[in-house]
């Protein structure tokens, strides 16, 4: 029996808008919903073309009677959308003498199922510019620019930066900064502020060892665009990414679990957190010992006007949480503390603190008017 592909194209620009029921079926069949990564290939011609062909297939596939496993269809659907595959990754690094670091936490994310799902998260306005840290061998990168949006690509590889470069130098939209996205513990590389707007979004598959200190350094850089919008500050209006379970799941603990700390504390203060879809080892090369979640920290600029001083905030945390099974009115005898005994203890009581509890029994609104009252005592 021979299979009939001969389905007429289509003359819509936007596989969505088409009056063609069976193409639109096609589109939910295969899991994309409205609005997509299918919506941001129509910005790219010859992606709508590979697109609209490559759901044909899985049509006919499907109304065949042979039997295909819907997920061998899927990807050769995957294939057909020319996102980067893990043979032409390998191919492309051992062409630059290139191969994953892992004193960069570099696990690329090859599953490009996962990769959309990310994108839908972000929900991107049209044209907005983003900063994408890590961004290996450009597959998320050229899915962005595909879409129509800006990226800006922070990059601390010298190798991938130059393979970076070769593929995607000439592109409208990308900018790439050579170098290490944190310029310190507490402060964003100045390369890649004065790079993005005003204000700005964060999607990237982030490398681990560095994604609790930058998503908290994000958030404090953007309450002080709010507190001070004048100058080179930014705002991370939305950060969407992936990171291992553990610290997605420390991103929205609350007080009282094992994980919370003072990264939960910090996105409780000035945004709210969305979980996404749990990501297998799998879905990485090379494959990582744990699993992944998706997240999305939405910053709050009503929360976050509440707070009076970020850095008191990230002073008070480091050393409540430094030892995390002491009790509160140890704080007040720490070494390094910017604020004297007196000032401590009164803050304390201020924010109605019993000395006696422990750090992770004090929730973040308790530490917000600790803060707050450290903050006027100086």
């Amino acid at each position: 029996m021979e299979l009939n592909l001969s389905v007429p194209k289509p003359k819509d620009s936007n596989p969505w808008d088409s009056n063609d029921r069976a193409l639109t079926q096609g589109l939910l069949s295969l899991g994309f919903r409205r609005p997509c990564i299918c919506d941001n290939y129509c910005a790219d011609p010859q992606r709508l073309e590979h697109l609209n062909l490559a759901i044909r297939i899985c049509l006919g596939f499907r109304a065949s009677r042979f039997g295909f496993e819907f997920t061998a269809v899927r990807l050769v659907c995957s294939l057909m959308l020319a996102m980067q595959t893990l043979t032409e990754i390998r191919r492309m690094l051992e062409a630059a003498g290139l191969r994953p670091q892992k004193a960069f936490g570099q696990c690329f994310l090859i599953d490009h199922n996962m990769l959309g799902k990310l994108i839908e998260l972000a929900e991107l306005p049209a044209g907005q510019k983003v900063l994408e840290v890590g961004p290996g061998t450009g597959t998320l990168t050229e899915e962005l620019l595909a879409g129509g949006a800006s990226v800006v690509a922070a990059e601390i590889d010298h190798g991938l930066c130059r393979l970076l470069r070769e593929r995607l130098g000439d592109r409208t939209g990308f900018t790439l900064i050579e170098g290490d996205v944190l310029a310190g513990k507490h402060r964003l590389s100045p390369a890649v502020l004065e790079a993005l707007p005003e204000r700005t979004q964060l999607l990237s598959n982030l490398p681990y060892n560095i994604a609790t200190p930058l998503l908290a350094e994000c958030l404090a850089e953007s309450w002080r665009h709010l507190r001070h919008p004048a100058g080179a500050r930014r705002r991370f209006e939305r950060m969407t990414f992936t990171v291992q379970r553990e610290v997605a799941e420390r991103l929205g603990s609350p007080c009282g679990s094992g994980a919370y700390g003072p990264v939960s504390v910090m996105t409780a203060v000035m945004g709210t957190v969305r979980q996404g879809a749990v990501v297998s080892p799998g879905a990485f090369w090379p494959r990582p010992n744990v699993e992944s979640r998706m997240c999305r920290i939405d910053f709050d600029p009503a929360r976050a006007g509440q707070l009076e001083d970020v850095a008191v905030l990230q002073q008070l945390l480091q050393h409540a949480f430094g030892q995390r099974r002491k009790q509160m009115r140890s704080i007040c005898r720490r070494k390094g503390m910017a604020f004297s005994p007196e000032a401590v203890e009164a803050s304390m009581a201020s924010a109605s603190i019993d000395p006696s509890r422990r750090p992770e029994r004090v929730d973040p609104a308790e530490f917000l008017a600790f803060a707050n009252a450290l903050a006027r005592a100086v």
